[in-house]
């Protein structure tokens, strides 16, 4: 038999349920890799599916039914229900659920640091994006949302459309190109830890080549099991080291779910 090509390993992995609407890209790249080390079919989906959930499939619970919650938004009448059910969705997703409680806090707090700000951009966004309508910003800010699932992408434009925000969602793989368009904000919340698990990225390469003034970093003060073990000390440690040699400003906080630093690149 035919050593399996990467090709072969993206169409294995769509062959899941899990993970058919990963973005091709991203399974190719991983799959070069694994391949590398695992020569076999067998062992490099495995691989592949394990690093798929380290960065995406973990934080999701159950199906991703993106179409129905889509139609779900689309049959709230008024901007107190679209908020109500958002609310809901942003349950099912680990690292907003994690955030459920202190978010309006955490925006407030951010957006008092960075002062009015025309733009956002969301890196590996989740279901971040709903809590634009809870964000103390103009109406019509430009909010751009970056993340590797398809239909997930759909779900967000529809959510823009329906709440009448000026955002849009792109298929990007951050750890591989970034967007390189300009904003106010980076929004990178959770996402350095999962980055480590992707081929040949620099987190600090990702900081540094981003077109935005204000970086808005956070990780997690504990596993998605509950246990804390250190993370928020550990972590800080981590950043603070990685970027001591950058000539930024940087703004500590400390909430229930999340250590976040609010980053001044100028």
């Amino acid at each position: 038999m035919m050593n399996p090509t990467p090709e072969d390993i993206v169409t294995k992995i769509h062959g899941s349920a899990k993970y058919r609407t990963v973005w091709p890209s991203l399974i190719r790249r991983i799959a070069e890799q694994e391949l590398a080390k695992q020569g076999n079919m067998k062992s490099t989906v495995k691989a592949v599916k394990k690093t798929l959930h380290q960065v995406a499939g973990a934080f999701f619970e159950r199906k991703m039914s993106f179409g129905r919650w889509a139609e779900e938004l689309q049959q709230c009448e008024g901007l107190v229900a679209l908020k109500a059910h958002c609310k809901i969705l942003m349950q099912r997703h680990a690292s907003t659920r994690e955030r459920m409680g202190c978010f309006q806090e955490m925006y407030r707090e951010i957006f008092t640091h960075t002062g009015p700000v025309t733009s956002i951009l969301d890196l590996g966004c989740g279901l971040n994006p709903l809590s634009l309508l809870w964000m103390p910003v103009e109406k019509d800010i430009r909010y751009e949302a970056f993340d590797i699932y398809i239909d997930q992408i759909d779900f967000l434009n529809s959510f823009f459309q329906i709440a009448g925000c000026d955002g849009e969602a792109y298929l990007c793989d951050i750890s591989d190109k970034l967007p390189q368009v300009e904003a106010d904000v980076g929004l990178i919340l959770k996402v350095l830890p999962l980055l480590d698990h992707l081929p040949d990225c620099d987190a600090l390469y990702v900081l540094q080549q981003l077109r935005v003034r204000w970086l808005v970093v956070s990780y997690p003060v504990a596993s998605l099991g509950g246990h804390k073990k250190g993370m928020t000390s550990n972590y800080a440690a981590r950043f603070e080291d990685m970027v001591q040699h950058e000539s930024w400003s940087l703004h500590q906080i400390i909430y229930p779910s999340e250590l976040v630093y609010i980053i001044d690149k100028r």
